[in-house]
């Protein structure tokens, strides 16, 4: 008995020795490639900030982190209900930012927060009741051993998740670690049309412009892409802690190819860039580029959002061009806006029996009220390019017109105005009739104060729609009252530029385009860059809430056009 005894004990000894090489091996590759991996460029995992009982952070989603060298900042958007102070600490009582959209009541959302005063100062200068406010919170991550044991056992439980396909925040390398706040600060999201107006002019116009529309001609890290273009890029937050980031190219091959719409307005503002004959573009033939980026159309509309407007606009652009490929670019934005005028029309009863409102989910049905202003268009391109083709008569307009003025009678929105507004302003326009400016005016009578529709609670919805959409009140009123359409312009701009205190950047897109390695073979570098980004939150009380960033072409583009059309270069 002592000798089976003993014979076992012999062989886990035996078993113990042989693995004990292995586990040796095993530690070093590990920890090895844990630390190479770490000190690299692009790690294999990121360290992230654990929340788990922080009562703000729990209440009040927080978007991927800014980082900066060995730190990470989280911003909380809120509205401050109030605030107590004593002699260490501040506390803090408010709710989401956008509780609104996506909960009943604030009683279900509310949180209290408390900050100590040895890791930051209040200014209280404008802060009260309701008061909207970006409450952020940084955290040191150092270079330490500390760090260094979080991020070798995230390696390893991303390494299994991955081969055992396990649905953790490891799988796609977000390593959530516990830190304390080493500093917060508290802004306040909202300015005056003063400070706005003050913000924007401290940026050249014309680098503004070229770097809005370098973002999305390049890739991700900064290089000119001759063969596609960015239609958009998203970052998200997402409910079980994971952050994901993602570019999507209108490429050759046809895995999401673009939709007419959206390629004629990258030409737009193609065409507009080599209206301006900007010297850091020398080496990029772009009359190639717009006729590779019109080869990359959907012969079918999914959206019909301003094509014949951004069409004249090209054709425009490219007056003093009579190459034939500029000549084959007009045609082209002839015949964009020629066939999408057709596929509003044929749809155009279909979506009237249907009609609930406005909306600009999906394909949207904005085009009901478009259609007078784009058929205005469509007869300004086939004046300006000369050609033989029937136009639309006035009573077609007025009457489009006409439907248009009476389909949202009884729910009248701001964004339905102001494409109403631009119909007038068109109609006068061409046909110097008094009426259509009596119309204008009354319509103008009646849109609220853009200064400050949007701050504080959101109290309409037009604040929620993309960009594009709310931009055109911009477009509108520029016919007749500039300063009101700067306003819009300034308020879009800093609610939305990612430089801006008041937005939310693309981090994700941030940290890779300054930390992945370059290559001097890649192509043309373009440096300047910018975007104007979207935040949407979705989910609720009970699942839960995911956050997303979405920087679009068009929402771009159309800020561009009217910086090219309407503000003076400084």
């Amino acid at each position: 008995m002592k000798k089976e005894e003993k014979r076992r004990k012999n062989i886990l000894s035996y078993i113990a020795l042989s693995l004990l090489p292995l586990l040796m091996i095993f530690l070093s590759i590990w920890l090895g490639l844990s630390y190479l991996t770490m000190k690299s460029d692009s790690p294999y995992v990121a360290l992230m900030i654990d929340f788990k009982g922080n009562s703000l952070a729990e209440k009040v989603k927080a978007d991927f982190p800014k980082k900066e060298k060995n730190s990470l900042t989280y911003s909380f958007p809120v509205i401050l209900e109030q605030y107590t102070e004593t002699d260490d600490e501040y506390t803090f009582v408010g709710i989401p930012y956008n509780y609104s959209f996506y909960y009943e009541s604030r009683d279900e959302v509310r949180f209290e927060y408390t900050l100590p005063k040895s890791k930051g100062q209040l200014d209280s200068t404008g802060i009260g009741p309701n008061a909207p406010l970006v409450i952020s919170l940084k955290y040191r991550l150092e270079n330490n051993f500390e760090s260094f044991k979080d991020y070798s056992l995230c390696a390893l439980k991303k390494f299994y998740s991955g081969l055992f396909k396990l649905s953790s925040p490891c799988t796609d390398g977000n390593c959530l670690v516990q830190r304390d706040v080493i500093e917060w600060s508290v802004e306040t999201k909202d300015k005056d049309s003063v400070a706005k107006a003050e913000y924007f002019n401290n940026y050249d116009i014309d680098a503004l412009i070229r770097g809005l529309f370098n973002f999305y001609i390049t890739d991700d890290l900064g290089y000119f892409k001759g063969d596609s273009f960015k239609l958009r890029s998203t970052q998200g937050s997402m409910l079980d802690d994971r952050f994901t980031f993602d570019s999507v190219f209108v490429e050759p091959s046809g895995v999401l190819p673009g939709d007419s719409s959206t390629t004629m307005w990258m030409l737009s503002g193609i065409s507009g860039i080599y209206s301006k004959t900007y010297t850091q573009y020398d080496d990029i033939d772009l009359i190639a580029y717009m006729e590779t980026v019109s080869s990359l159309a959907s012969e079918e509309f999914t959206q019909m959002y301003l094509v014949c407007q951004v069409g004249y606009d090209t054709v425009q652009n490219l007056e003093g061009c009579n190459s034939s490929s500029c000549e084959n670019i007009k045609k082209f934005a002839y015949n964009q806006c020629k066939e999408s005028l057709e596929t509003s029309l044929s749809l155009y009863d279909s979506y009237i029996e249907e009609y609930h409102g406005y909306h600009d989910t999906g394909s949207g049905n904005v085009f009901l009220w478009t259609l007078p202003s784009e058929m205005i268009y469509f007869n300004k391109i086939v004046e300006a390019l000369n050609l033989n083709s029937p136009r639309y008569s006035k009573n077609d307009i007025v009457s489009y017109n006409t439907k248009a003025e009476a389909l949202d009678e009884q729910r009248q929105t701001v964004v339905v105005d102001c494409h109403l507004l631009k119909n007038a302003e068109e109609m006068y326009s061409v046909y110097k009739d008094v009426t259509y400016l009596n119309k204008a005016d009354k319509i103008i009578s009646g849109l609220p104060n853009f200064e400050d529709l949007c701050d504080g609670i959101v109290r309409d919805g037009f604040c929620s729609l993309p960009i594009s959409r709310k931009i055109v009140c911009a477009d509108a009123i520029m016919y007749r009252d500039r300063g009101v359409a700067l306003d819009i312009i300034y308020d879009l701009f800093y609610r939305h530029y990612f430089e801006s205190p008041s937005s939310f950047p693309l981090t994700a897109y941030e940290s890779f385009r300054r930390d992945y390695p370059r290559s001097d073979t890649e192509g043309t570098l373009l440096d300047e860059y910018g975007y104007l980004s979207t935040r949407r939150e979705i989910g609720g009380s009970d699942e839960g809430l995911s956050i997303s960033l979405l920087s679009d072409m068009i929402d771009s583009y159309y800020f561009i056009n009217l910086l090219f059309k309407n503000i003076n270069e400084k």
